[in-house]
């Protein structure tokens, strides 16, 4: 049986209010999960041209496999996924038709979930939601990412926090609002520590040319992943100097006052469950809600040296799991 919640007043069904909770959760995941995929394909895309786009070579966008884990599911729908050239790769990542990996099924996935719960959605929101939709599922598509991929995908990054924004600006600060927010910066969470991980091992932000690093590669390659998720300018203008992985890791893993760290994020989905476990949370912790907080009480007193010293990519792994559990949780205690 579902926990009673605030929202749940005389006359409000706590099933409808299961499945709508539901709905507007992986709305929003898979819009941030869009956004996300489009900057780590347009910052693999300017790698990729630098480069030439050497034959048989997908290395900076092959990466985005990994990340996302989906290599295999790549190679199960190419006929010879071995040979394919970057463009194929980045044109799969925007149009795959099967499961939920590509720009174009989980925009149709947010499109749907947002479609059955228009009562608790604003109507601009809904309405950028439904237009991307549709400029995505329309013929002209693919002709546009073949005209120019860098403008095709700035257009994704653009309805991606447009849709944001909307619901920012026109949503009540009710349920629906903070399910919503909880599931977006979840996301945002998981896939932020996933290109934290693989960070030091792949191609994604390497340079294009080790000879024009001028023995600089570290900054190089952390300036790419800096750009991969939106952060380049704001970390400049934090820091004002070299960017290292020690700074890339603290702006990245601790500030409090970016909206892509993990530790805005943590403290956002924190205040969320909070918000939705209203007055029962006097008399219980969620799960969820506890998972979250010992995670965030650790960034809270780390130094990136710490990070370093415990191996960032099992530290990082360790937040993964931490989403997974918490998604989970919440599915089971929200969702049922």
């Amino acid at each position: 049986m579902m926990p009673t919640t605030r929202a749940q007043e005389p006359g409000k069904s706590g099933a409808m209010l299961s499945r709508v909770a539901e709905n507007l959760f992986w709305a929003a995941r898979y819009v941030e999960r869009v956004d996300g995929l489009a900057r780590l394909m347009d910052q693999a895309f300017q790698v990729e041209f630098d480069a030439g786009f050497g034959d048989g070579d997908s290395g900076p966008v092959e990466a985005i496999l990994e990340i996302l884990s989906c290599r295999a599911q790549f190679t199960r729908e190419t006929v010879d996924a071995a040979h394919q050239s970057p463009q194929d790769l980045l044109r799969w990542l925007a149009f795959s038709k099967s499961g939920l990996v590509s720009i174009r099924s989980m925009v149709a996935a947010a499109r749907e979930n947002a479609r059955s719960t228009q009562e608790a959605l604003s109507a601009e929101a809904w309405n950028q939601i439904n237009r991307f939709h549709l400029s995505m599922s329309s013929r002209k598509a693919e002709a546009r990412f073949a005209a120019s991929p860098a403008r095709f995908l700035e257009a994704v990054k653009r309805s991606c926090v447009l849709f944001a924004g909307l619901v920012d600006a026109t949503q009540p600060r009710d349920e629906a609002f903070h399910f919503m927010q909880l599931g977006g910066f979840l996301e945002r969470i998981d896939m932020t520590s996933r290109i934290l991980a693989s960070a030091a091992g792949t191609a994604l932000i390497q340079s294009a040319d080790d000879e024009a690093a001028g023995g600089d590669l570290e900054g190089l390659r952390w300036s790419g992943l800096l750009k991969a998720v939106g952060a380049q300018e704001a970390y400049l203008r934090r820091f004002r100097g070299d960017i290292t992985s020690e700074g890339v890791l603290r702006f990245l893993l601790l500030e409090q006052e970016f909206p892509r760290s993990l530790r805005f994020g943590l403290n956002r989905c924190m205040e969320s469950l909070q918000e939705i476990s209203g007055m029962e949370r006097s008399h219980h912790v969620s799960e969820a809600e506890r998972l979250l907080g010992r995670l965030e009480s650790d960034l809270r007193y780390l130094e990136p040296s710490d990070i370093l010293a415990r191996g960032p990519v099992n530290f990082l792994g360790e937040i993964q799991n931490t989403c997974a559990k918490v998604g989970s949780e919440i599915a089971n205690e929200r969702f049922v």
